[in-house]
């Protein structure tokens, strides 16, 4: 609804993370167009305070927490309004870069404030949060015009005011990176010691950096941001990267690390890190790599709401007194010339490697086994992994990063424990990992583990992203499926897949014979491999109807069984030794786990696709158009497919479509939440609520960004809607114990 605004109607501007590098384009936008905008304060501790206790997640950055301090300031200040953006995409400012998102934070906190606090709901002042896309100029155009056109304000008026935001934005961006140049040239002409100091934009906040600029110049070092090289694109690292570079603030950290190595030896480089930053956890090792190559270490100086500046400022002299005895008063620097040149990962897959034994990380019971079948239809040999136990997760913290999230740790390790078992011919062998290409720390798993592989020494071992559509950064020119060959056979595995599961996990509690309902399942996940190896994917149908007789006549027990949801993370929800068994645990308490399909998680893609569309994240080709609907139509036919067969299972219940869950997702979120499961779990959360299942079990890895932004910061709001639901968040890593998990789930269960 288009609403009339007065001539001084007030916008509050929360001063938070994408704010510190894009206030000065809305403040210009919003005055040019007849508004006044009210910044919040600045940051002070009493202000963080003032929002802990609306925190819903303990795991979440620092940053991200501060944002509900300054979210209540501005509320205790009335102004009219208050405008926080979704903002997916950020500038592209490297041409090389794979992608300018932000991170799921930074995109998608405003929800977790409508959830957390609801300016609207609890403060009477409209709360306005439009998705914005800073992608490039005519995104940015069209999605601002869009929103301004809600508040009253004329084409022309927009346009005029968008042409002088667009100034205004980039003569600050300008002033900054001239500033600093000529700081930076002044330093090294003096042979000064200087330190680049890089991380977020909303790092320069000095409640969150804790004084580090003030420290080292205190110590005599001339300090810059990384915004000093953000116009200095370095085509050739970017294309040497492991890492994908993804993200835009990331990207700005790899480019200063780039940049500094080529730089004499009185130009440093410091990293300010936040407790929680997921992304950052693949992107410290590719800045530190990069610095080691050139002779010089990246330091990293962790901050949260508990740091010292104290023991900051102890760290920094150390580092400072430690350059200064090494290399004196800087009067001589090594020429550039004699630095070594950064190379990534050196092992690719090339055309003579097809035939070489590809290994796959376990995934889950009802699909993995399927994967070798698969493989071998498009010319490949895959061969499943073990499923991950205790020595996986130990030897993924042992080579990779302690802080990536816990599927990747399990990933690695179930890589190098069977690369160290001295079964392979290393010379025949490669490993694949699923990539996503999206926000989540998924599409840079794949950076995780060749870090780790160099580590072990198998550096020499090539490794293939596997998607669906674009791989991202990882030099494969062997590998190439055909799709369109190889989709019949991968929705029918799937699908018959899920329906083998979800028959299991209603049989399996109410059994007579305990195991009876796991041979079943295991039998006829043989069935469908064997079908699948005889290039007969359409006689799975014919399997799945004697597998609903045969689960039909499995003696059960006549008594009610309470249902329980299980939602989350994909690879923690499906895999039983990344959910500690959960599930059956809770089976063996009479409970019946309910898991959503996976093909939900594939289908969402036509809803992200429309969504996107619309909103203006992506733009979608004429080809694209024309092909969604075909595409959309052939997975459906097959769906309905499956649910006749499956109507005739005792305890069917019809599935609904992917787009009646969004439509219940989008009463929680925006549905531009495509990080991680994004509004899936809202959806299947809200699904099974409607269904009259008000137990319901995320699942997620401790540290998981994603997830704590779409799952836990979205609670309040999903017992808004459903009030009657009992919400458990359980976060999985390698260290907690199961003793742990099963007195939560107890206490919900009431076992």
């Amino acid at each position: 609804m288009t609403e009339k605004i007065t001539e001084k109607t007030i916008v509050g501007i929360p001063r938070v993370l994408n704010m510190f590098d894009n206030f000065p384009f809305w403040r210009a936008l919003f005055e040019a167009c007849g508004f006044a905008t009210l910044l919040s304060p600045e940051s002070t501790f009493e202000l963080f305070q003032r929002g802990a206790g609306s925190v819903m997640s303990d795991n979440i950055c620092f940053p991200a927490k501060l944002a509900h301090g300054h979210i209540l300031a501005l509320l205790e200040q009335k102004p009219d309004r208050l405008f926080y953006p979704l903002v997916p995409k950020a500038e592209k400012e490297f041409r090389h870069s794979s992608n300018s998102y932000n991170c799921p934070v930074v995109s998608g906190y405003p929800d977790v404030i409508r959830s957390a606090i609801d300016p609207e709901g609890n403060y009477g002042i409209p709360f306005d949060t439009p998705v914005i896309g800073f992608n490039d100029e005519k995104t940015l155009r069209m999605t601002c015009r869009r929103y301004f056109a809600t508040l009253g304000v004329a084409g022309k008026t927009f346009d005029a005011a968008f042409d002088a935001a667009l100034k205004a934005g980039g003569e600050a961006k300008r002033a900054l990176i001239d500033f600093q140049k000529d700081a930076l040239q002044k330093a090294l002409d003096d042979r000064r010691l200087i330190f680049v100091v890089a991380g977020r934009p909303y790092h320069a906040d000095p409640l969150i950096h804790q004084k580090t600029g003030q420290i080292l110049s205190d110590l005599g070092a001339d300090v810059l941001t990384d915004d000093v090289f953000r116009d200095e694109a370095d085509e050739d690292g970017y294309a040497s990267l492991n890492a994908v570079s993804q993200w835009s603030y990331p990207n700005r950290v790899v480019q200063a690390a780039l940049r500094v190595a080529k730089l004499p030896r009185n130009v440093q480089m410091i990293q300010l890190n936040s407790f929680g930053c997921g992304p950052d956890s693949f992107l410290t090792d590719e800045a530190s790599t990069i610095l080691k190559r050139a002779g010089k270490n990246l330091t990293v100086v962790r901050i949260d709401e508990i740091a010292s500046p104290g023991s900051v400022r102890l760290r920094l002299r150390s580092l400072v007194e430690s350059l200064k005895h090494q290399h004196g008063d800087f009067a001589e620097t090594e020429p550039v010339a004699r630095l070594r040149k950064y190379a990534g990962y050196s092992a690719t897959f090339e055309k003579r490697d097809r035939s070489k034994t590809i290994l796959v990380p376990w995934f889950a019971d009802f699909i993995s086994p399927f994967v070798p079948s698969i493989g071998k239809m498009a010319g490949y040999r895959f061969e499943n992994l073990p499923q991950s136990d205790g020595q996986s997760a130990e030897t993924g913290l042992k080579y990779g990063h302690n802080e990536v999230c816990y599927p990747s740790t399990l990933i690695l390790g179930d890589i190098i424990k069977a690369l160290q078992s001295g079964r392979y011919d290393l010379n025949e062998v490669a490993a694949a990992i699923t990539q996503t290409g999206g926000q989540c720390r998924a599409t840079n798993y794949i950076a995780q583990i060749k870090s780790g592989l160099m580590r072990a020494g198998f550096g020499s071992v090539p490794v293939i992203a596997v998607a669906a559509g674009q791989t991202y950064q990882n030099e494969q020119r062997g590998f190439r499926v055909s799709w369109r060959k190889l989709a019949n056979v991968t929705i029918y595995s799937v699908l018959y897949g899920d329906a083998l599961y979800r028959m299991y996990n209603s049989i399996s509690v109410r059994e007579r014979e305990k195991g009876a309902s796991r041979r079943l399942f295991d039998l006829y996940v043989e069935r469908g491999v064997k079908a699948i190896d005889s290039r007969r994917p359409g006689y799975l149908l014919k399997l799945l109807e004697q597998a609903v007789a045969e689960f039909n006549s499995v003696p059960v027990h006549d008594r009610q069984f309470t249902p329980i949801g299980l939602v989350g993370e994909i690879f923690v929800k499906y895999n039983n030794h990344a959910q500690a068994h959960i599930a059956e645990w809770l089976r063996e308490r009479n409970m019946e786990v309910m898991i959503p399909p996976l093909i939900d998680f594939l289908a969402q893609y036509f809803v992200n696709a429309r969504v996107n569309a619309k909103l203006g994240i992506e733009r979608m080709s004429p080809a694209e158009r024309m092909l969604l609907p075909v595409l959309r139509k052939y997975v459906n036919r097959r769906i309905r497919r499956v649910e006749t067969v499956m109507s005739a299972f005792v305890r069917y219940a019809e599935s609904e479509s992917i787009f009646a869950k969004a439509a219940y997702a989008e009463e929680i979120l925006n549905l531009s939440n495509q990080f991680g499961e994004g509004w899936m779990i809202a959806a299947e959360a809200a699904g099974y609520a409607r269904r009259g299942i008000n137990k319901v079990v995320c699942v997620q890895p401790f540290g998981c960004i994603a997830n704590h932004v779409v799952a836990k910061g979205i609670e309040k709001r999903l017992k808004k809607f459903y009030p009657e639901m009992e919400l458990l968040y359980l976060d999985l890593d390698s260290g907690i114990a199961d003793v742990n998990l099963q007195n939560r789930l107890g206490f919900m269960i009431g076992d």
